[in-house]
């Protein structure tokens, strides 16, 4: 499911998530979202807020509890967790209305049938250009997969997934298949580099990859959905529509012991002018509508794609 949250509007982004789990939930065994998605992404010093905490915790709930049911898809998604069993390390405080992270961390829950059957904290917390993580959450620690309909499948957030003790943790516990949810922001080869690391991922690792992204302009950068599979081996298997939201379908089959995907929506990523010039205009057209201003974006073609 790629959508396009707003940061810091919890009521808004949780009913995007049903809104898209419902659609899903006829055909789907597991509905898949990305980082930070139900808080939007990145989200700040809110992440540093007792009331933010607190309606992030409710939303996580609502979600958890949609799975409940016979029959009803899991969900995975990110989102801000605390973790109260964790040791509060010596330069955390907390006020009325504030704390200094110590136990928040950005996170990724998956529940089924109502219940959380696994959640992993972010371990790689980004300190450049737009991205402060490591003044929001706290790192977590490495772990291995979540077992989930008869398959182990690894989660990895945004930049753990370009480390190397994470990906061969999940080696080293029996993963199946790794799940990288991510808040990645566009630029004109950012494409390739993803590309060829999760390749490379897969090729050293033996397991397929789901790699998942965010939608829409936030804070100085446009996140392009742009989500793609791969196979066991680095076969490119197929991806997901640039800079549309949605409920795009994958279907799996376990052939010679290995999960491999099957179908996807699209045979090839979308390079173009024309694909770079839908996503400028997405990015125009959210910094007006996240800022409630009123102007006109022009659907004009590139003269290159005419």
């Amino acid at each position: 499911a790629q959508i396009n949250p707003t940061a810091g509007d919890i009521s808004r982004n949780l009913d995007l998530h049903i809104e898209a789990y419902e659609e899903a939930a006829e055909n789907a065994d597991l509905v898949v979202f990305s980082e930070g998605s139900l808080t939007g992404y990145p989200v700040g010093d809110l992440a540093l807020h007792e009331q933010f905490i607190k309606d992030c915790e409710q939303a996580n709930e609502t979600l958890i509890e949609l799975t409940q049911g016979e029959g009803k898809p899991g969900i995975l998604f990110g989102t801000v967790m605390v973790d109260e069993a964790v040791e509060k390390p010596f330069y955390a405080y907390a006020s009325k209305h504030r704390r200094m992270k110590g136990q928040v961390f950005n996170a990724a829950i998956m529940a089924e049938n109502g219940e959380v059957i696994g959640k992993r904290f972010k371990r790689s917390l980004p300190t450049f250009g737009p991205f402060d993580e490591a003044r929001w959450f706290e790192p977590g620690p490495l772990q291995g997969p979540v077992l989930f309909r008869g398959a182990k499948i690894g989660l990895q957030i945004c930049d753990d997934a370009w480390k190397e003790d994470g990906p061969e943790t999940l080696e080293e516990t029996g993963t199946d298949m790794m799940i990288a949810l991510n808040g990645s922001g566009y630029t004109s080869d950012i494409m390739d580099q993803r590309h060829a690391a999760m390749t490379r991922l897969s090729q050293v690792h033996g397991y397929p990859i789901i790699y998942t992204n965010l939608v829409g302009g936030q804070d100085g950068m446009v996140f392009d959905g742009g989500g793609f599979c791969i196979n066991p081996g680095g076969d490119f298997a197929g991806c997901f529509p640039l800079g549309e939201t949605g409920v795009f379908n994958t279907r799996w089959m376990k052939v010679e012991g290995s999960w491999r995907c099957v179908s996807a929506p699209k045979d090839e990523p979308e390079t173009s002018w024309a694909a770079v010039a839908k996503i400028i205009r997405l990015g125009v057209a959210d910094f007006a509508r996240k800022n409630r201003l009123s102007i006109e974006v022009a659907d004009v073609a590139h003269p290159a794609t005419k």
